[in-house]
């Protein structure tokens, strides 16, 4: 027998509720929102990524800010930066807490800097140290272990290694000249996987082989004929994003830049890959600007000339 109380109980029975609209909107509103961040930061070429490989990369130039001004003073072209330039490094260091120290020391010494020095840490400030020690000496380099490359896979050099900043190239140290070498040697060491194709050795051979050229830097021969004698094939394509992306499913590229984001005046960097987020570049003297990727609006502009690299 059903009891009243039950039967009551069961025609009080709420009809279920109605859904609010409210929380399947704000999850559409906030996927256009992320898709909209996505695409100004694409657009910008700032899109963010995890950073490069750091296994290749010593630059411990053992520099300590309190003892350096006792010892011995100038390195190549030292002496000439341009004393407006302690503002922007004030300014600069405003901005980044951790270089702070480097680059208010730098500032309040600019008279003992050169300018090309202060020029690249401008540009790259984690490049102080490096100019820092060929600002004040001992300017050597310190030898470390034996760089590691894994073939088909481009390693990350930079020019600035405490390895190698101080052997020469050129007009000066490879810290400040050596660009084109050392996107050359990420190319052959990587293409090859011959591990003694380190930005010295690739240095050492561009100069013995006559493309460096006095009063100009690297040649982009070195990029074509310098290439086929590392047992690589490099040659000048176009910058189309068609292009590119075809040559980076073989090889790399090597770009030469204009003036931009990269450089004041000129400078070598590679592009490894390329993705939904854009480009990703390797460039030799900033671990910063390898750390993104970059959109094709804001990367072709700013290249002058461009090489298919692959291996032969």
């Amino acid at each position: 027998m059903t009891s009243l109380r039950s039967g009551r109980h069961s025609a009080r029975r709420a009809a279920p509720r109605r859904r609010s609209g409210h929380g399947a909107g704000h999850a559409v509103l906030l996927v256009l929102l992320a898709a909209a961040a996505f695409v100004l930061l694409r657009a910008a070429g700032l899109f963010s990524m995890t950073g490069v490989p750091k296994e290749n990369i010593e630059a411990d130039f053992g520099i300590e800010l309190t003892a350096l001004t006792s010892m011995e003073r100038y390195g190549q072209g030292g002496g000439d930066a341009d004393p407006a330039d302690a503002e922007a490094l004030r300014a600069l260091a405003k901005k980044r807490p951790r270089d702070a120290d480097r680059l208010n020391f730098i500032a309040d010494n600019i008279g003992d800097f050169s300018n090309n020095g202060v020029k690249n840490v401008l540009k790259s400030p984690e490049v102080s140290d490096f100019v820092l020690r060929a600002a004040y000496g001992p300017r050597e380099n310190r030898p470390g272990g034996a760089v590691r490359v894994h073939k088909g896979s481009i390693p990350y050099f930079v020019q600035y290694d405490s390895r190698w900043a101080f052997a020469q190239y050129g007009s000066s140290y490879m810290g400040y000249t050596a660009c084109g070498p050392t996107c050359l040697a990420m190319c052959a060491a990587g293409l090859t996987g011959n591990a003694d194709y380190t930005p010295e050795y690739v240095a050492n051979f561009a100069e013995r082989s006559g493309y460096y050229v006095d009063g100009t830097g690297t040649s982009w021969s070195l990029f074509t004929d310098g290439a086929a004698q590392l047992g690589l094939r490099g040659e000048a394509v176009s910058t189309s994003e068609r292009e590119m992306k075809k040559s980076l499913k073989q090889g790399a590229l090597i770009a030469s830049m204009s003036a931009g984001d990269f450089t004041n005046a000129g400078h070598f960097i590679v592009i490894v890959k390329s993705g939904l987020g854009g480009f990703t570049v390797y460039d030799p003297s900033s671990t910063e600007r390898s750390g993104r990727l970059w959109s094709y609006r804001r990367l072709a502009p700013q290249i002058a000339q461009l090489w298919a690299i692959d291996a032969n």
